[in-house]
């Protein structure tokens, strides 16, 4: 990594928008918002708003993280599944416009593992995988410090390979994936099933708690998650080879719970046995972790780029 210099990180969800002043890898200021209701261009401005009251009077670069697919060579979201746009909109073009300078753009998921690589979980690793563990699951690799993107900046969609052809349906069309299978919303259904109640109203935090309290309902749901995870995990580790798998998101939380299952099944499907082999670690920067991601993308884009 790059010498950190002093960049703004802000992380563009559709719950939140969070914002960092990094300086020399540490976070000197950070604030939260909600993000606001309606219009793509709401939300737009109050990117601007965070990023001008953590900069105040100073000329600092920006890196920008947002909840959508992105595409590098526009500078454009494309359908964002949680954000208020449809089609294609010139984010990068339309921060700048406001900011009056460069900005640096990339998909949330993107800048999440660039900041576990930087000063995260994935320190030292030469190939790092991250997946965030949420809602859905997101997906990042960095590859000797470069983000991987694919040939057309999609790559990466970890969420979304299939552990299962026969498994639950999937939001993007498909059955079986990763996400359908392993990710927080999962859990929850997978609960609801176990307990034959579809209509139960409970949280994924709720059912560890009530696995910490040894029921035996969590602890299954916790088990087939985690080996779906596991039989995720393989597949990527095999196909990848990485030094370094760094699992965020909220549903790392309860990793003291999912590892057992999620590690057992994983070693059984690795084609390469050595447990020392790679790395599965829980993401070290916790709620501002993509913020302090998009930080370090400056760092990282300012290499070949003269405006920074």
């Amino acid at each position: 990594m790059t010498k950190q210099k002093k960049a703004i990180g802000v992380d563009a969800g559709g719950t939140a928008i969070k914002g960092v002043l990094l300086a020399k890898g540490e976070v000197e200021r950070s604030l939260s918002i909600p993000s606001p209701k309606g219009e793509i261009e709401a939300l737009v401005e109050a990117i601007v708003e965070i990023t001008k009251e953590l900069r105040g009077d100073q000329e600092i670069p920006v890196g920008v993280g947002i909840a959508s697919p992105y595409s590098h060579e526009t500078g454009e979201i494309i359908d964002p599944p949680n954000l208020p746009a449809r089609g294609r909109y010139p984010l990068k073009a339309e921060v700048e416009r406001l900011l009056g300078g460069p900005v640096v753009v990339d998909n949330d998921a993107n800048v999440a593992s660039l900041g576990e690589w930087s000063l995260g979980a994935g320190r030292g690793s030469r190939v790092m995988l991250c997946l965030t563990l949420g809602t859905g699951i997101g997906g990042g690799m960095v590859i000797q410090g470069e983000v991987f993107r694919g040939a057309h900046g999609f790559g990466a969609e970890f969420g979304h390979i299939n552990v299962d052809p026969c498994g639950p349906p999937c939001g993007c069309g498909s059955r079986g994936c990763l996400e359908a299978m392993a990710s927080a919303t999962a859990l929850v259904r997978t609960y609801q099933r176990l307990k034959r109640d579809k209509n139960l109203k409970i949280t994924p935090k709720e059912i560890y708690l009530l696995a910490k309290e040894e029921d035996h309902c969590a602890i299954k749901a916790f088990e087939e998650v985690g080996k779906a995870l596991g039989r995720g995990l393989a597949s990527l580790i095999n196909a990848l080879d990485p030094d370094t798998v760094v699992l965020g998101g909220g549903l790392s939380n309860a990793w003291d719970v999912l590892c057992g299952p999620v590690k057992a099944e994983m070693r059984s499907r690795l084609l390469a046995k050595d447990p020392h082999r790679v790395r599965l670690l829980p993401a070290e920067l916790g709620t501002f972790g993509g913020a302090i991601g998009a930080a370090c993308l400056v760092n990282v884009e300012s290499l070949n780029n003269s405006d920074f």
